[in-house]
């Protein structure tokens, strides 16, 4: 006769375990301490084993036999209920470490061997300021479109829409190597294309030529001469300000009027090589 509830209050506890059958090999175990423990027994292989269901009354009666249904389907696969359970545990544990944090950071480490170190840094410091108090610790499986919106309303309000929008980038950059690492199922970043307008750029413009003959006829007068051959040497040369700054002398070959920047110092990561003029030369003389 199956299980009720009033039933299963009254057992008593005996100095022995007690078993009180339900159906389809569900049954309650009474132990001479008093708990209560579901149990699902059944045959694989030809030989008998017991699932482990769980404790009355934190697992009812009616959970108990949907547990019972759940492990009897998986046995007539040719499953044990107690092999699925700890693959679902392991899966879970799994997804539980495969947070926003733990994978963007992997996403960073595989990128910093192509981007150069301040690109690299740049990209770091937004994520562990802009997304990681908010949604770092989330498993990455779990972050949806809204989370995302939420981060790039909060930079867009502290009066910073342009890193916003490079915040998505980089986050839906982060998704799409999650997705390809088989950890995330979908890139949420990429439905907000747009969520963040970007505002108009103001270039600087370009000086005409008087003004750059000014800029000459006062450059006796600055105090810095190191400035003075910087600003020189800008214009010749044609470069960005942080590749002249940061240039070592072993990058310029003056016999045959060279200066090579190394690939780790341009944003395109190819050697560059750039022109030495007779000018150029007669500065560093």
């Amino acid at each position: 006769m199956p299980l009720t509830d009033v039933k299963i209050r009254q057992a008593k506890a005996a100095n022995k375990p007690i078993k009180i059958t339900d159906s389809n090999g569900l049954y309650i175990e009474v132990k001479p301490s008093g708990s209560k423990l579901w149990r699902y027994r059944y045959e694989l292989g030809g030989k008998e084993n017991v699932f482990a269901i769980g404790e009355y009354p934190e697992v009812s009666l009616q959970a108990a036999r949907a547990e019972r249904d759940a492990a009897r389907a998986l046995v007539k696969k040719g499953t044990h209920p107690a092999y699925a359970r700890r693959v679902e545990l392991t899966t879970s544990i799994e997804v539980g470490r495969e947070t926003f944090k733990a994978i963007c950071d992997e996403w960073l480490g595989k990128m910093r061997k192509l981007w150069t170190l301040k690109h690299y840094d740049e990209v770091s410091r937004m994520m562990v300021a802009d997304t990681y108090p908010s949604i770092g610790s989330l498993p990455i499986r779990t972050i949806t479109a809204r989370h995302i919106l939420a981060v790039m309303q909060r930079v867009e309000e502290r009066g910073s829409p342009s890193v916003a929008i490079k915040v998505r980038q980089y986050m839906s950059s982060a998704f799409q190597y999650a997705v390809i690492t088989q950890r995330a199922d979908a890139d949420p970043a990429s439905v907000l294309r747009g969520a963040v307008i970007k505002p108009t750029i103001q270039h600087s413009r370009d000086l005409a030529k008087e003004e750059i003959s000014a800029i000459y006829r006062t450059m006796p007068f600055y105090k810095s001469r190191r400035t003075v051959l910087a600003l020189k040497l800008l214009m010749m040369f044609f470069t960005r300000t942080s590749e002249l700054v940061c240039a070592d002398w072993d990058e310029f070959d003056l016999e045959i009027d060279e200066w090579r920047i190394p690939p780790h110092k341009i944003k395109a990561r190819r050697l560059h090589v750039v022109p030495v003029s007779r000018q150029a030369k007669a500065i560093f003389a």
